[in-house]
């Protein structure tokens, strides 16, 4: 993780754009979910360490965190040139985030 987007996008867009990435091109981990989660808490410890008056934000609700990456990652494909192909990476990237989504909510 390049960490290049900190500067102008949500703390965590790095590491989801990671994550997804490793789903939407099915490079994926035996148990990627797991992995996710234990970085996400390694990076809310990191934060907790630096920043404490602002940790607690980035703690309060890790879905609000992937929806904002999703968001953001719509936006960054949408000011691409539209085309068939953009097309299909929008609705191949819609659908990996709602599969996540759903076994996320499948295994709480």
């Amino acid at each position: 993780i390049d960490w290049e987007g900190v500067a102008f996008r949500s703390v965590t867009f790095d590491l989801y754009n990671w994550f997804f990435t490793e789903l939407y091109y099915r490079r994926v981990a035996s148990d990627l979910a797991t992995e996710m989660s234990e970085a996400v808490s390694t990076l809310q410890h990191r934060l907790h360490e630096r920043e404490p008056d602002n940790a607690w934000s980035f703690s309060a609700d890790q879905s609000v965190y992937r929806f904002l990456y999703y968001l953001e990652r719509l936006t960054m494909l949408i000011q691409r040139e539209l085309n068939d192909k953009s097309l299909e990476v929008i609705w191949l990237s819609y659908k990996v985030f709602m599969d996540h989504e759903e076994n996320r909510s499948k295994r709480s």
